[in-house]
């Protein structure tokens, strides 16, 4: 299936034969639980029919959750440099752009901050993490998180920048 939009989407590919069998299993379950209901309809019958089909919406909404699939922004990693917020001349940070579409992939600036064991450190521009020059970085739409692909086609879901097209012949 090749995405058509850079919509969230349903892989059903990724549903696995284990997971058809789980589902198969709920699915006799609450057939029998619902053949019982209709000869006895007991409490105790209807509960359990109630029951079998809480678990099983549990199931399927966790299995729909396993291959709801995020699309993810392919980039290449390009120099960093000092730049200036248009906006305010005071601020100012080292910024990592896409070198197709000159998205910003990482960025440090005064006060950068992260969490270690110790708590809040201080992080120095040296210390940033600066994607290598070249390097393919996606960016996942759920998270707003950055990873590196290496080694590996595009899956699906990961799609190149459009300044890999639109800016190619410029």
């Amino acid at each position: 299936m090749k995405m058509k939009n850079f919509e969230p989407f349903i892989d059903w590919s990724k549903i696995t034969q284990e997971d058809a069998d789980k589902i198969t299993d709920n699915l006799l379950v609450q057939a029998r639980l619902a053949q019982e209901l209709f000869r006895d309809t007991a409490p105790e019958n209807c509960a359990l029919f109630i029951e079998s089909k809480m678990v099983g919406s549990d199931f399927l909404r966790d299995l729909v959750d396993s291959v709801w699939t995020f699309p993810a922004m392919v980039h290449v990693a390009g120099e960093w440099g000092l730049e200036t917020n248009p906006d305010n001349d005071k601020q100012k940070a080292v910024i990592q752009r896409c070198s197709n579409c000159k998205s910003i992939i990482n960025y440090w600036h005064e006060g950068t901050i992260s969490f270690d064991e110790a708590g809040l450190v201080s992080i120095p521009e040296e210390d940033n993490d600066w994607w290598e020059i070249g390097s393919q970085v996606a960016k996942r739409q759920d998270e707003n998180t950055f990873y590196e692909i290496k080694g590996r086609e595009l899956e699906e879901h990961e799609v190149r920048c459009l300044g890999a097209d639109i800016f190619k012949d410029m």
